[in-house]
């Protein structure tokens, strides 16, 4: 069983992540078990209605993984526990690869009672339940302790001829203007400051055709496009 999964990107960057393993997957549904129960005993409250609250609740606990991860990537106890979903190729879950993981976690999760997820994920090269072997997901980590690590561990490879040639069209000058934004950003996070940084995100993946990871926001992605530009013109 493997405890790191690798995507290289279209500029040959390879990007080393820890897979996110049982004990974070076990904790991140229970906390979202906890979330769903208090959300639905509140709205019992509310109603007074046993037909309501029993339907309501039936498509809550249904629904609510597959809404999360269509909306928001993930769900809020994965959010929690900093681990994500992603595709085998490093990018963001389509729709079509989140209902299959829904479809298939009612057998790894539901009918099951979590055993078929728990061999699944021991016995899988890529610690994967049965619903990402189908759909071509696996689930990683964002700890923090683990952030520098992901960028020292990754390098170019230069045995191939298409290296990001296309960031060369940029100097010195206008990477350190992109390097000036993202730290003001790092210092103060401000709606102004993130709101500039998104623009600089959007405008680097038009122009460098490199496309943002699921696992990145803004920040990240720019950080990792400077470092990508000091390692290949250095």
């Amino acid at each position: 069983m493997a405890e790191n999964i690798h995507f290289t990107t279209s500029h040959n960057v390879v990007l080393s992540y820890p897979l996110a393993g049982m004990g974070s997957r076990i904790l991140a549904f229970f906390l979202d078990f906890v979330i769903i129960s208090i959300f639905l005993t509140i709205v019992g409250f509310i109603t007074q209605s046993f037909d309501f609250n029993f339907l309501f609740s039936s498509i809550a606990f249904l629904c609510y993984h597959l809404i999360s991860e269509i909306f928001w990537g993930r769900s809020i106890g994965k959010k929690v526990c900093k681990i994500a979903i992603v595709s085998l190729d490093g990018s963001t879950p389509t729709i079509k690869q989140s209902l299959i993981r829904w479809v298939f976690r009612m057998v790894d999760i539901g009918i099951t009672l979590g055993l078929q997820a728990i061999i699944s994920i021991f016995t899988s090269d890529r610690e994967q339940r049965l619903g990402d072997l189908m759909a071509g997901t696996t689930v990683i980590s964002e700890r923090s302790d683990y952030m520098e690590g992901k960028y020292v561990n990754y390098n170019i490879d230069t045995s191939k001829n298409d290296l990001p040639e296309v960031l060369m069209k940029y100097n010195d000058d206008q990477m350190l203007t992109v390097k000036t934004i993202l730290y003001r950003c790092k210092k103060n996070r401000s709606d102004a400051n993130l709101s500039l940084l998104h623009d600089i995100a959007q405008k680097l993946k038009a122009s460098v055709r490199e496309k943002q990871q699921a696992y990145e926001n803004d920040e990240e992605y720019v950080e990792r496009i400077l470092k990508n530009y000091i390692q290949i013109t250095r």
